[in-house]
């Protein structure tokens, strides 16, 4: 595979954007993180996943439906986005993180979705552990402190 750089993977990324003034940098955060993954993991999640940026905490879901996402959740009024898509959807928000935890979630997030668990009719309450155990074999924090 030719060597991937930051702008390549940044443009590979299928995101719906908010109003967020961080938008650009969450995009460049994804691609870093995914630059950090083993090749087949990026590809498999540039091709597959949705990103979305919102003010609610990072998520893995399954949207089969249109979905309205309100302005309000991405820190504006007024303004509905409708979306339908049967990707799978990473939902990402870091109003308060710092750079390295953002690189943390966003594996950890990727790591669901490898892991399949978007795709889960019931969850049987291993599934955060699982995916942290992945991200760290990636080499990144766990997401998640555990008591």
């Amino acid at each position: 595979m030719e060597s991937e750089n930051l702008e390549k993977v940044a443009q590979r990324l299928t995101v719906l954007r908010g109003s967020a003034i961080d938008d650009d940098d969450t995009q460049i955060k994804i691609a870093t993180t995914l630059l950090r993954l083993p090749d087949d993991v990026r590809e498999k999640t540039t091709a597959e996943v949705l990103f979305v940026f919102c003010s609610f905490e990072g998520e893995l879901l399954t949207m089969d439906s249109p979905v309205v996402i309100s302005r309000d959740e991405f820190d504006a009024v007024g303004t509905h986005y409708i979306t339908r898509t049967t990707k799978p959807v990473i939902m990402l928000n870091f109003n308060d993180n710092t750079h390295k935890c953002k690189e943390n979630s966003i594996a950890h997030e990727i790591a669901h979705f490898i892991l399949g668990h978007h795709k889960k009719e019931k969850l049987d309450g291993t599934e955060e552990k699982k995916a942290d155990d992945l991200s760290k074999k990636w080499g990144f924090a766990r997401a998640y402190e555990r008591s």
